[in-house]
């Protein structure tokens, strides 16, 4: 049976100031011999994606450098899924950009070199998710349809995996290689699919949560879907 983490926004944060300290495992503790890293690193990678993804739907995530993505209409908010974590463990001991990738899954993955700024695999979470994030900046996408192009391109990839809408599941992973960490975080199959939108666009804040997939309800502050029932993380 999947061991699921909550959503970091009914957490206290307390909780996590402490994870780093004491190298707490409770979320995901059937993965202790799995993996090191502990409950703040999942927080930092859980966090991050729901802060970026309440960042585009509010309307305040640049598109290319020059112009402003729209609202979203229909954001789920992630959770973390502690088998999926599991499966993206393997895939980041290969200390590999381009790792191997089961079929149910898509992936992220990144090399991040150890400097005075990356001393823990949180720090190297947050540097991968940083730089994969940006390419929204840099770059953009056409009103966010995920076209063949933009997939043979390669320029967005990373950052559409993590905008897309109507998932709501992750899991991630970090494993030290040499004087690098490696960072992989695996998405469920349906993010990127060529020919659909990344997300639901609207050109107004009140468009913001309008179309909040069946089965969620809106939490206004941030601008994304949480789901009504656990149990439908779980397919």
């Amino acid at each position: 049976m999947a061991h699921l983490v909550f959503a970091s926004l009914v957490i206290a944060q307390v909780f996590y100031a402490a994870a780093r300290v004491v190298n707490l495992n409770q979320l995901c503790p059937y993965n202790e011999a799995y993996t090191s890293y502990t409950d703040w690193t999942r927080t930092v990678f859980m966090d991050t994606h729901n802060d970026y993804r309440s960042q585009l739907a509010m309307g305040q995530q640049k598109n290319g450098p020059k112009r402003m993505a729209q609202y979203a209409r229909n954001m789920n908010q992630m959770y973390y899924i502690c088998d999926i974590e599991k499966e993206a463990l393997k895939s980041a001991k290969e200390c590999s950009e381009t790792p191997t990738v089961p079929p149910e899954y898509k992936a992220n993955a990144m090399l991040v070199p150890m400097d005075a700024t990356i001393t823990h695999d949180d720090d190297a979470a947050k540097k991968a998710m940083e730089a994969w994030w940006e390419e929204f900046d840099n770059y953009g996408l056409n009103k966010m349809l995920f076209s063949q192009e933009a997939e043979d391109a390669g320029k967005v990839v990373h950052a559409t995996k993590m905008a897309w809408a109507l998932n709501n599941r992750l899991g991630c992973a970090t494993h030290k290689c040499g004087d690098k960490y490696s960072v992989v975080c695996f998405y469920p199959k349906m993010v990127n699919t060529v020919g659909k939108y990344v997300y639901s666009k609207g050109p107004n804040e009140s468009d913001i949560c309008t179309k909040c997939p069946s089965g969620t309800t809106c939490i206004e502050e941030i601008g994304l879907c949480d789901v009504d029932d656990l149990g439908s993380l779980f397919p």
